[in-house]
């Protein structure tokens, strides 16, 4: 249970640069912006969504998820299931090529696998026979992953897995050729050699992210010749290089919502839609004091979820029921928020022993490092202090304060 859950709405600025991408001919390049650097460009080691967004152009998967989430061919042409719901036979596409020219071969989607198994998102692959033995040891190799021949390669589950195709279009799931991995080492997550329709042309660190078309994707050339994500951290900093033309896309920045809707030069390059995910407050339950239920209620009644939807955020959101965004199938309109209630809140604080937030030990809050996130941290302070406060007229506070709160990336 979260005191604060937000369903963002994607809220961008466009340049009508890819004109020339509807008539089948390149469009040059689109300059995009980050808040931060990608920390990798190794599939198998990336966690974050910046690193994400460009290891989705580098690499491919089996399978790639469509504006429905539903699976459909990757660098897997077909693939079978078995009756009993445990065995996937994927072919692959025959000719597909790496970006140093070699042909992709079912002995790739084996090792790249078993490699990304050992990194930081081993539960993609757990569901396979044999999987989490390897995962623990690192000896051998995973026996539910079988090489059949050049072009197929079979996948045996432990038990069925209803999801378990979904996973197949993860980022770590991502193949990579053997060499290039076993000759650069660690050095593969700055030098990335994949399948994608884009390869990387150069990266100059807190600065920019250049990729260039590769011409023999198996779909064949993109319609762009190259994209530019520079590296701006700071939201006007950002709006402002849009402004200038110096950037093709860009983010609104906070509390310039309504007005950039608003401005006759801007609003018809305002493009607002909901993103596949959700922004709250987590906890770790296994830990005092948010493995106590009432602690985990106190925040959730704390928080006045429409002071940043309404007022930081200008409607630019929604604030969330529950756990689920609405376009996941197993959304549940029924679910309910707990609701602000400060009464609530003080009353289950006192129920768990920190009456006033006396006794409470500091509470450090971690939130990747931006403007929106330090300012929607700083407006969850605020209200957590008013629930943590000893005295309304001494002047003293609880341990709820700003020296109890982190930023990390």
């Amino acid at each position: 249970m979260t005191g604060l859950r937000l369903l963002p709405l994607l809220c961008l600025l466009l340049v009508a640069a890819l004109a020339d991408a509807q008539s089948g001919r390149p469009a040059g390049t689109l300059r995009g912006v980050f808040v931060s650097d990608p920390p990798t460009l190794d599939p198998a080691q990336a966690t974050d969504t910046t690193s994400s967004a460009v290891v989705r152009q580098l690499f491919d998967t089996l399978v790639e998820l469509d504006e429905r989430l539903q699976p459909g061919p990757g660098l897997a042409e077909r693939w079978t299931v078995s009756a009993d719901h445990r065995v996937f036979t994927f072919v692959l596409r025959p000719g597909v090529k790496f970006h140093n020219g070699r042909v992709l071969v079912a002995a790739d989607v084996k090792f790249s696998f078993e490699r990304a198994a050992r990194g930081k998102r081993p539960w993609v692959f757990e569901k396979i026979a044999g999987a989490p033995a390897f995962i623990k040891s690192g000896a051998g190799g995973i026996p539910g992953v079988r090489v059949v021949d050049e072009r197929t390669v079979q996948l045996t589950l432990a038990k069925p897995f209803a999801p378990f195709l979904h996973l197949m279009a993860y980022d770590a799931a991502s193949i990579v050729p053997r060499e290039e991995t076993q000759r650069l080492g660690a050095a593969f997550a700055t030098h990335p050699v994949g399948t994608g329709a884009f390869r990387l042309k150069e990266w100059r660190r807190d600065d920019r992210v250049v990729l260039e078309a590769f011409p023999d994707h198996f779909r064949g050339a993109p319609h762009l010749e190259r994209v530019v994500f520079r590296i701006i951290p700071a939201e006007i900093t950002r709006f402002n290089d849009y402004r200038a033309g110096n950037l093709d896309i860009s983010d609104i920045p906070t509390g310039h919502c309504r007005a950039v809707k608003a401005d006759p030069a801007l609003r018809a390059q305002v493009a607002i839609w909901p993103t596949l995910g959700t922004h709250g407050v987590r906890f770790n339950v296994e830990k005092p004091p948010f493995n106590d239920r009432r602690m985990r209620l106190v925040v959730a009644h704390a928080i006045d979820p429409s002071a940043i939807v309404q007022g930081l955020l200008e409607g630019c959101v929604i604030a969330g029921k529950g756990i689920l965004p609405p376009a996941l199938p197993v959304y549940h309109a029924g679910v309910t928020a707990p609701g602000s209630d400060r009464a609530r809140a003080r009353q289950l604080l006192a129920e768990a022993g920190f009456p006033g937030g006396r006794g409470l030990p500091p509470i450090t809050y971690h939130f990747n490092t931006s403007d929106l996130y330090q300012r929607i941290a700083e407006l969850l302070q605020a209200q957590l202090r008013e629930v943590g406060s000893r005295s309304s007229s001494g002047g003293s506070t609880g341990p709820l304060t700003s020296r109890s709160w982190t930023r990390a990336r």
